[in-house]
């Protein structure tokens, strides 16, 4: 139950995928939380894809803690479906396009290594497919895949905490956020044991924690519809941009990365570079872009989550730089969170957010 000194254990800044999994987090405790946030349509979590692959990048290495976080995401997400009564979890193998000879040697080297040879399956030589692909080098197939429909199920949990009474639609400003001496915070009348910040890009902007590197990425990421006369695979296909088929012949497609603007205005060039590379690995002739959607990421600069207390507020709390890989991690890492708040147990070292303040101490 909240502690009777406090209106709310918590009051959670947004609504994104951190905000939306550390709320159900304190739910699942028993804990009393209330929401704020406008939405936001340029948010990354309304424009991602949600993909979960166990093996990322050019090297094939599998994802940080994956033997960890890989389990506890998807029993996440089949409670929250049955919670909400909506589907938005798909398992989804991804097949793997090699692009380069180098990428063919990481593969092999993969399937000799204790973690990586669990989520890499079937092997096919060059021209499985041709009517689909252009693989020279062949492709592979990575296990225990899937993706996560971050719209679907942000809007479920949305209109959930709404029909709670536990969401109130407008942007926070800062300067109505009161410390008390008890070591609690006031907002709008209503008293909270801690606030977490759960801002996504624009947490840069936040006074407690601009000490924060950020390096925020927009990306974009376009809806297709195939008119090739072509059975799409039930599969996400990949080499290094990626094809996400999900309703008969509709895909996602992305994603670039830019810089310089970050805002959710969709661009030709980043249309023209999807669709460009898309081609290089795919036999695919009439593919007409039917949606265009552009966001901004929350990347840290050192690439790793940010999470845990103020070393001088502690009632203030950051959780934050989800990244691209944030629906494999996010339940585990807002599980993390939780437990070092309610329960004081420490948080993975490289998460914590002090190591962005020095001499200074995350209480």
């Amino acid at each position: 139950m909240t502690t009777d000194k406090y209106d709310f254990d918590a009051l959670i800044v947004g609504l994104g995928l951190a905000g939306c999994l550390i709320s159900w987090q304190y739910l699942c405790q028993g804990k009393k939380v209330l929401t704020v946030e406008p939405g936001d349509p340029g948010a990354a979590s309304q424009v991602a894809p949600g993909v979960i692959n166990p093996v990322a990048g050019k090297r094939l290495k599998p994802s940080w803690r994956v033997t960890e976080q890989l389990p506890f995401a998807i029993e996440t997400y089949r409670t929250l479906e049955q919670e909400l009564g909506v589907e938005f979890y798909h398992e989804k193998p991804i097949v793997r396009i090699i692009k380069d000879a180098q990428q063919q040697t990481f593969l092999q080297k993969r399937r000799e290594d204790p973690v990586a040879k669990n989520f890499i399956g079937e092997e096919h030589e060059p021209g499985w497919r041709p009517e689909l692909f252009r693989d020279p080098l062949g492709s592979f197939v990575a296990k225990s895949s899937g993706h996560l429909d971050i719209p679907v199920f942000s809007s479920s949990y949305r209109q959930y905490l709404e029909e709670k009474g536990l969401l109130i639609k407008e942007a926070l400003d800062y300067e109505d956020i009161q410390l008390t001496e008890d070591g609690g915070v006031i907002w709008k009348e209503k008293s909270f044991k801690c606030i977490i910040f759960c801002e996504g890009w624009k947490g840069s902007k936040n006074p407690w924690f601009n000490k924060v590197a950020f390096k925020p990425a927009k990306g974009e990421m376009l809806t297709i519809e195939v008119e090739d006369d072509v059975d799409l695979p039930n599969a996400i296909i990949n080499r290094g941009k990626w094809l996400l088929p999900y309703e008969g012949k509709k895909c996602l497609a992305g994603a670039s990365y830019s810089w310089k603007p970050l805002d959710s205005i969709p661009t030709e060039k980043a249309e023209s570079q999807i669709l460009g590379m898309l081609s290089e690995f795919l036999n695919l002739k009439h593919l007409k872009v039917i949606d265009h959607k552009a966001g901004v990421r929350p990347i840290v600069r050192d690439y790793r989550p940010a999470m845990g207390r103020h070393p001088v507020y502690p009632q203030l709390v950051f959780f934050n730089g989800l990244g691209s890989k944030g629906v494999l991690s996010g339940p585990w890492l807002s599980n993390c969170l939780a437990r070092h708040l309610l329960e004081d147990v420490p948080l993975p070292k490289e998460t914590q957010v002090n190591r962005f303040f020095k001499n200074k101490k995350n209480k």
